[in-house]
C-alpha cells in the first residue's frame, strides 16, 4: 500500500515529488525566498514553470470550457521556449493543457527539457495517450499526472464526453507500473464536485494502491476558464454539511491524503 510512502513525500504544484528531485529545487528556492525576504532583484528564474503547450482541448468536461482557441505557438515557437527554460535556472516544469496529447510534438520538448535535467511533469486527461506513452517512457520525464471525475467508467466518460477515457487511462497506469528501474511516478488528480462528491470515496478506494500518488481538488472558477455547467458542478450553500461529511471521512479513513 502505498499510503506511508505518500506521507514521506512533499508536494509542489499539485504533484509528489521525492527527495532526491526536491534537493535539486533547493538553490532556487532558496534563491528565490531571499530575494523575497530581502527585497533584492529576484533570482534569475522561478523554481517551477507551468508551460501551457496549448489551450485546445477536444472534450467537454463539465467542470471546463478550454478548446476554443485563436493563435498558437508552431513547432518552432515552442522548440524555442522548450530551449529556453532549458537553459534557464528553472529547477521544474508541468507541461499541460488544454489537452497536451493533441500536441504533435509533447515528447520532443519533454525530452529537451530532460536534457537539461529539468523535473518534468505532464498533465493528461489519457485522451490519445498511446501515441505519446512509448516517448514519454523513453524521454525519462519524472511524473505523469492523469486526470480522472469518477470512480467509475461510466461516470467519468459522461463527464468528461468522451466515452473509452477511464479505460486509457487505466491501460496507460498499468503499463507505467509495470516498468522495471526508474519510471515516471504515476498520480491520479479527481476534482470534488457537486455531481462527483457521492463517488470520493469511491475513487479513492478505487485507485489507492494502483497509482503512486492521488490527488484531490475542489471544483472552482479559478479565472483560467469558466466552468461549462455550474449549475451541476459548483456547490451550493446546502451543499456544505455533506461536503464536510466526506472530507471528514476522508481525513479519516485516507490519513495519506
Amino acid at each position: 500500500r502505498a499510503g506511508p510512502a505518500m506521507r514521506r513525500l512533499p508536494t509542489v504544484a499539485s504533484g509528489m515529488v521525492a527527495a532526491p528531485d526536491l534537493v535539486r529545487a533547493l538553490p532556487s528556492m532558496l534563491g528565490n525566498a531571499s530575494a523575497l525576504l530581502g527585497g533584492k532583484p529576484r533570482w534569475p528564474a522561478p523554481t517551477f514553470v507551468r508551460w501551457v503547450l496549448t489551450e485546445r482541448c477536444p472534450l467537454r468536461c463539465l467542470h471546463c470550457d478550454m478548446g476554443q482557441v485563436g493563435a498558437e505557438l508552431d513547432h518552432e515557437g515552442r522548440l524555442e521556449v522548450a530551449r529556453r527554460l532549458g537553459r534557464s535556472r528553472t529547477w521544474g516544469v508541468s507541461l499541460i493543457g488544454g489537452e497536451v496529447a493533441t500536441v504533435k510534438h509533447l515528447v520532443r520538448y519533454a525530452e529537451l527539457l530532460r536534457a537539461e535535467r529539468k523535473f518534468v511533469l505532464i498533465g493528461l486527461s489519457g485522451l490519445a495517450i498511446e501515441r505519446h506513452l512509448e516517448g514519454l517512457i523513453r524521454a525519462d520525464v519524472d511524473a505523469l499526472v492523469f486526470s480522472i471525475d469518477g470512480a467509475t467508467a461510466a461516470s467519468h466518460d459522461a463527464f468528461r464526453g468522451h466515452p473509452g477515457l477511464y479505460d486509457a487511462v487505466a491501460t496507460a497506469v498499468a503499463r507505467l507500473r509495470q516498468l522495471p528501474g526508474r519510471r515516471p511516478r504515476v498520480q491520479v488528480r479527481y476534482t470534488i464536485n457537486r455531481r462527483n462528491l457521492h463517488e470520493t470515496e469511491a475513487f479513492v478506494r478505487a485507485w489507492r494502491g494502483r497509482v503512486d500518488n492521488i490527488i484531490l481538488q475542489i471544483v472552482q472558477s479559478n479565472g483560467l476558464h469558466t466552468v461549462r455547467a455550474a449549475e451541476q458542478v459548483l456547490f451550493r450553500p446546502e451543499d456544505r454539511a455533506e461536503l464536510e461529511a466526506v472530507l471528514a471521512r476522508l481525513a479519516r479513513d485516507f490519513p495519506e491524503l
